[in-house]
């Protein structure tokens, strides 16, 4: 199956095609700049210091967002060495990516050979989805990176020789993988299952690693269902049946739906996204006969688990629909699966016997993916890969100007239930309702530490007062917040400033997207006076008055 093979896992790579391995990094880094300073959105402010800054907000993250821990933990300590500016923040997210560069060419060279690695190292360099994830602040680009790294250790465990270095890889990275994505739990199971039918003298280890990540894991997901409460899904994500499975790969992995915006659909872009497709199908087909039809050897990984690696994602988004749990796909759900659909790909495009097939095949493939490329940075500024960033950078430093001109407390009311990049970009802009007391909460966790470590003992007193000294110094913070405003955020749904007494004379009114039903009632109401509208990326902001 091999191109090139002089040792296992470890076929010889000519000079010129590490060359061109440099220079497709060049590339990755290159496409990648560009959307690199975007203003940070709400998830990203998830692992900014608003969210993990400390150990008490840090708890507080964990119990309600949806997303196991390690990464939030990671950036709890990343933040704290180097900040959180926009920078800062996504370093982390962009060099997993272009890391990924590098271990999706190792991935490609070990199950087929040095073409394939290097075309697999460009298409993800190219691909608007790995482009966008390693711009973004969140973990989906880490675990990735961590995923194909585990791979790459398990192999060389599945067929080597017993090393305690690829041994503490494997659980160090496997770890990392599955409390960086539940849905990759599945994956130890996977690889032990391999270890055993490979017969390797490594299977033990395997074995014994992923026992410890899952127990670990279990206890995790213990913990937080019995001290938060555990969510199995989210409004905005949905069910996983084939045709989400077909989208997924042959379109959003393919093409990041770039060549057809949400919502702009083209013929053009509907006749470039067929033809690619049909290449796109013919490809991967090419690329699973050509790791399937070679048996394994005891000294080569089989390219049947590529495959598997590929499907078994999608196998347990379809597993969890089929039993029920019907909001918990989004594309991003699948995404550790794109470098393996990368490979399959790049097997099919490489390989031919025939030089002037081989170069044609690969003129026609760097063709396609620059087209696709091009139309990604088009529409910038449309829903492709994901929605655009709102420029909330713009709207805060605009209203920044208008809060160094005046001494009182500006109101603003929001159509958007979390406007919080606004404190993000300037700490005096604060949303009041997180000011707002949470007893019911704290008591819950209280009670639940109480029952768990006691209160009596040296160990049930420490926890007992760490807890009592984190919620303290966390108030404190909120009073300091507090006095700090100066603009007061509130909750448009929630608070109508005309149901005030008295009315607010004047205050700001931001609208994300389209404006929502309180947001149109309160601009069409004969009271309200627009004085000033400024626009922005998906924000618009008015400054209104109320003549009573």
């Amino acid at each position: 199956m091999n191109e090139a093979a002089d040792t296992p896992l470890a076929p010889a790579v000519p000079r010129p095609r590490r060359l061109w391995l440099l220079l497709v990094l060049c590339l990755a880094l290159a496409v990648r700049l560009p959307g690199y300073t975007e203003s940070v959105w709400l998830d990203e402010l998830l692992t900014s210091n608003l969210f993990c800054g400390d150990a008490i907000v840090l708890v507080k993250t964990l119990a309600t967002d949806i997303h196991p821990p390690a990464y939030f933990v990671f950036m709890h300590f990343w933040n704290a060495l180097v900040g959180d500016g926009e920078v800062w923040l996504r370093m982390p997210a962009l060099l997993c990516g272009l890391g990924s560069v590098v271990l999706i060419w190792r991935l490609g060279v070990m199950f087929v050979g040095p073409s394939t690695g290097l075309m697999a190292a460009f298409l993800l360099a190219v691909s608007p989805v790995g482009i966008w994830y390693s711009q973004e602040a969140r973990p989906y680009s880490t675990n990735i990176f961590m995923l194909l790294a585990c791979v790459v250790s398990f192999s060389h465990l599945l067929i080597g020789p017993r090393r305690w270095g690829w041994t503490l890889l494997y659980l160090f990275t496997l770890g990392c993988v599955v409390f960086t994505h539940y849905y990759l739990a599945v994956f130890p199971l996977v690889f032990s299952l391999f270890a055993v039918l490979h017969k390797s003298e490594n299977r033990g280890r395997v074995s014994a690693c992923s026992a410890i990540v899952l127990a670990l894991f279990a206890l995790y997901v213990g913990a937080k269902a019995y001290f938060f409460g555990l969510r199995t899904g989210m409004p905005h994500m949905g069910p996983f049946y084939g045709y989400e499975l077909w989208r997924l790969g042959f379109e959003w992995f393919l093409t990041g739906e770039s060549l057809n915006p949400r919502g702009q659909a083209s013929a053009t872009g509907e006749w470039l996204l067929v033809i690619l497709q049909i290449g796109a199908v013919a490809a991967v087909l090419r690329g699973v006969w050509r790791l399937t039809t070679c048996k394994p050897t005891p000294t080569s990984p089989a390219g049947l688990h590529l495959v598997v690696y590929l499907m078994v994602l999608p196998a347990c988004l379809l597993g969890l629909t089929l039993i029920g749990l019907d909001q918990t796909y989004i594309e991003r759900s699948a995404l550790p699966a794109l470098p393996f659909f990368l490979v399959l790909l790049a097997a099919g495009l490489t390989g031919w016997r025939n030089a002037i097939v081989a170069r044609t095949v690969a003129g026609v493939a760097a063709v396609a993916a620059i087209v696709v490329l091009a139309a990604y940075f088009k529409h910038s500024d449309d829903w492709t890969v994901y929605k655009p960033n709102p420029d909330w950078r713009g709207a805060a430093a605009m209203l920044g100007e208008e809060l160094d001109g005046t001494d009182r407390t500006v109101l603003l009311y929001s159509d958007y239930v979390s406007p919080t990049a606004l404190t993000y970009y300037d700490r005096r802009m604060q949303e009041v309702k997180q000011f707002e007391q949470n007893n019911d909460k704290i008591e819950k966790l209280e009670s639940r530490a109480k029952q768990v470590f006691g209160t009596d003992g040296l160990f049930g007193e420490q926890i007992q007062a760490a807890i009592a000294s984190s919620l303290t110094n966390y108030a404190a913070r909120l009073e300091a917040a507090e006095e700090g405003m100066r603009l007061a955020i509130r909750e448009l749904s929630k608070h109508d400033p005309l149901q005030r007494s008295p009315i607010p004379t004047e205050f700001w009114l931001l609208v994300h997207g389209h404006a929502k039903p309180p947001a149109v009632r309160l601009l069409d109401d004969p009271r309200v006076v627009v004085i000033e509208e400024k626009a922005f990326r998906e924000l618009r902001l008015y400054q209104l008055r109320c003549e009573q």
